[in-house]
């Protein structure tokens, strides 16, 4: 059964062109130039605030799609924690940046405004592609598959956090043996390790039986 970020995924392929490689790329590599060119806290890229690249951490998108399973990484909400250095990091299900929402493909072109009034940043002087609102005479080939899809989803929900253990006490109905103690558990609360789903040191982990 296909998933709904594979169905994503798959639609933002089909949309293609400026589009896909905005959703795909966009903030996620940083901009060679600055890696090369940075003088203290000074900035020489050449394209500036409209770079396609990242120059600072607070302009960075993670890559909203795992490159294998093709699952959506995060979601459109922003994480309470990411300006305190969220423990979770990199594998944190939700945004981190201004950057992971607004470029977002539950987000990105979802919207009619060409001004960001949170922030008083305007997005119209960017190219119509690097805008993340949907402008008035902007035309995208099959997003209306993409709008229908986001409404038979919840919004601001999260992707699964498989960080999590569901305890279920009724019986053992809980353990998928397949599963049971192959990833790492990244809970930070107190819990039962003996019957978390997964291991917390070598010594506990189980090597994966369908290898």
């Amino acid at each position: 059964m296909i998933s709904l970020s594979e169905n994503i995924f798959e639609l933002v392929i089909e949309i293609g062109g400026d589009y896909q490689r905005v959703v795909l790329d966009y903030k996620v590599l940083q901009c060679e130039q600055v890696k090369s060119d940075k003088i203290g806290q000074r900035l020489t890229c050449k394209n500036g605030t409209g770079c396609f690249y990242w120059h600072s951490k607070s302009e960075r998108r993670r890559p909203p799609f795992d490159t294998v399973t093709k699952q959506l990484l995060y979601s459109e909400e922003m994480c309470p924690n990411a300006e305190s250095n969220c423990i979770r990091g990199e594998r944190c299900p939700k945004a981190h940046t201004k950057n992971e929402i607004l470029y977002h493909p539950l987000h990105y072109k979802h919207y009619k405004s060409a001004e960001d009034e949170t922030s008083g940043t305007s997005y119209s002087l960017q190219p119509p592609h690097l805008n993340p609102f949907y402008l008035p005479d902007e035309k995208l080939a099959g997003f209306e598959k993409m709008i229908a899809l986001k409404k038979t989803i919840s919004l601001r929900q999260s992707p699964p956090d498989h960080s999590r253990n569901t305890q279920r006490r009724a019986s053992n109905s809980w353990l998928d043996i397949k599963t049971f103690k192959l990833k790492e558990c990244t809970q930070t609360e107190q819990h039962d390790l003996k019957t978390c789903h997964f291991y917390h040191n070598e010594t506990d982990r189980r090597r994966d039986p369908s290898v």
